[in-house]
């Protein structure tokens, strides 16, 4: 199986994006690969990016910050589940 986002609160509940690129965007703006309009999403939030068959969450400066969690962060591996 392929690894994806699955939203779980917002506007987007319920919403599954499959992670099949290097690097996938995620933010309010529109020309993000996963644009999301919720207010508490900057316009250029986080980015995905694989790295050895595996994939990284970096937070792009966020106003609100990106959690993993439950715990924000900056730049963390992801682990199935997360």
């Amino acid at each position: 199986m392929k690894p994806r986002l699955v939203i779980v609160a917002g506007p987007l509940r319920e919403s599954v994006f499959v992670l099949d690129s290097e690097e996938i965007q995620v933010g309010r703006d529109p020309s993000n690969r996963i644009p999301i309009g919720d207010p508490a999403l900057s316009r250029r939030h986080c980015l995905f990016k694989r790295d050895e068959g595996m994939y990284k969450l970096q937070d792009l400066g966020s106003r609100n910050g990106t959690y993993v969690n439950g715990v924000a962060v900056e730049e963390t591996s992801l682990n199935h589940g997360d």
